[in-house]
């Protein structure tokens, strides 16, 4: 395991795997503490990632895995080809990527948007305060679309597999759901 803290104030933590470089089977999993964070990036090619109690921009990319994000203060940027996201009390604006996994976020209260989430396939669960504001549009090729929530807002465009919600007088931040085969819950609670 290489460890570098470099002189603008980042570390990178890899594996030297030597001269004969990585083999068949090797592998090794990173389990990290840190201080208060400013930001953090996180690349892998085959496994999955956990973070907690992160802040500032968080940049999350593996390409067979699933990603976890709990209670992180910041934008974030999450990206996986074959794995589930699951992104919970995330205070800031999120982009959430997979191809095959379904998507679960749950925004922080008083969170202001927009949010993005995409797969291809899977299910996806979005919970979001009212304070996202703008809009937010679903849609589903094979599956259905729900709305659901108790703060004022209003379905301006409807189908069985796409919704568009105004959550204020304002058409802007524009917040986006899209799966291929999956359905879609959209619960959007007082923030």
């Amino acid at each position: 395991v290489v460890v570098n803290h470099r002189e603008d104030n980042e570390l990178d933590v890899y594996i030297d795997y030597g001269p004969e470089g990585l083999k068949r089977n090797d592998g090794c999993s990173f389990d990290i503490t840190l201080p208060a964070t400013a930001g953090i990036s996180v690349l892998t090619r085959n496994g999955a990632v956990s973070l907690s109690g992160t802040q500032g921009p968080a940049d999350v990319q593996t390409s067979n895995g699933r990603i976890e994000v709990v209670d992180h203060q910041g934008p974030l940027n999450a990206q996986t080809s074959n794995g589930r996201i699951e992104a919970d009390r995330i205070a800031g604006q999120c982009s959430l990527v997979t191809s095959n996994g379904s998507v679960t976020y749950t925004a922080s209260a008083r969170t202001t948007g927009p949010f993005v989430i995409e797969t291809s396939n899977g299910s996806v669960k979005a919970t979001v305060p009212d304070s996202i504001g703008g809009r937010i549009t679903t849609r589903t090729s094979n599956g259905s679309t729900t709305v659901i929530g108790e703060p004022a807002f209003e379905i301006v465009a409807s189908t069985k597999r796409s919704k568009t919600v105004l959550l204020d007088d304002q058409a802007d931040p524009i917040s986006r759901i899209r799966t291929s085969n999956g359905s879609i819950t959209v619960l959007i609670v007082d923030g």
